[in-house]
């Protein structure tokens, strides 16, 4: 059977598919580079922050390290440690109980559900189903439960090791407490930005993979485009 001729010019025409893929590559190439541009942006002001944090608690803490002794801060060191600590597991033993009383509400809303519950076929399959997600909501209650105890024990015996600290060195906790307020409050600050900086970096690798991405493709999607119009034209010359 004969080549429809009409077939042949078609494939070496640029379709709509073509002209579609080079349109999506170059906008993604384009939102890509405005992305850039922002965090690039972002991440200049917020090294600029962090630089300004490192400065500023350099200064601070060597101030206020010059009204003590060495031996005034070995002496306290571990007093404000165990309260650091002891922070840390409040915040903690805070949100546990918060998640255990969400949870006991879900297990309430459960047992009132299976209550009234109708003991017909259908109320039969969902009152199963129901029991099988209370008793994982009742397992969990109970792991919660022992989780928080557990930091409940260990934030009161930090406590307890703090108290002893404090009758020992009463003088040298008093003298040092600004210095370790301005050093943690500091560190802090100076963690809290790094972690940006890093995330912020991290965003920006990623645009430029995605902008170096949609440029080699709409490099190859362009060629093909131009060599189809090339063959298109040599056919219609030659016809």
């Amino acid at each position: 059977m004969p080549e429809n001729p009409n077939s042949r010019s078609s494939q070496r025409r640029p379709s709509a598919f073509d002209a579609d893929l080079v349109e999506s590559e170059l906008s993604r190439m384009n939102s890509a580079a405005d992305e850039i541009n922002i965090l690039e942006n972002k991440l200049n002001k917020k090294r600029k922050i962090h630089e300004k944090l490192v400065l500023n608690f350099t200064t601070d803490l060597g101030n206020v390290k010059a009204k003590v002794t060495t031996e005034q801060i070995q002496n306290s060191a571990e007093f404000y440690q165990k309260m650091k600590e002891g922070d840390r597991l409040k915040n903690i033993l805070s949100e546990k109980k918060n998640q255990l009383e969400k949870l006991t509400d879900v297990i309430e809303l459960i047992e009132a559900t299976l209550a009234r519950t109708k003991s017909s076929v259908s109320g039969r399959e969902i009152a199963n189903k129901k029991l099988r997600d209370l008793r994982q909501k009742i397992v969990a209650k109970e792991s919660l439960e022992q989780e928080i105890n557990e930091l409940d024990a260990e934030h009161r015996h930090n406590l307890i090791e703090a108290r002893v600290q404090a009758k020992k060195h009463p003088f040298n906790i008093r003298k040092t407490k600004n210095f370790f307020m301005i050093k943690w409050k500091g560190e802090d600050e100076i963690h809290s930005a790094s972690v940006e900086i890093e995330e912020l970096s991290r965003l920006l690798v990623t645009q430029k993979e995605n902008y170096t991405n949609a440029m080699r493709n709409l490099e190859v999607y362009s060629g093909k485009v131009h060599a189809k119009r090339s063959n298109s034209q040599m056919s219609t010359n030659s016809s």
